[in-house]
């Protein structure tokens, strides 16, 4: 029960995170390439380094 509140927990703090990111102007870009997403491509891989598997 404890992991799955660590996981939980894990993943509203990564989701808040990339709120933070969020640019509309990186949303109106990747919207063009078929992504739905509003952050910077470059943020979005250093967040996914720091984060690796977990």
């Amino acid at each position: 029960m404890a992991e799955t509140t660590l996981t939980e927990t894990m993943v509203a703090e990564v989701m808040a995170e990339l709120a933070e990111l969020e640019d509309p102007k990186a949303r109106e870009v990747n919207e063009k390439h078929g992504d739905d997403h509003g952050v910077n491509l470059s943020r979005l891989r250093a967040l996914a380094k720091r984060l690796k598997t977990q």
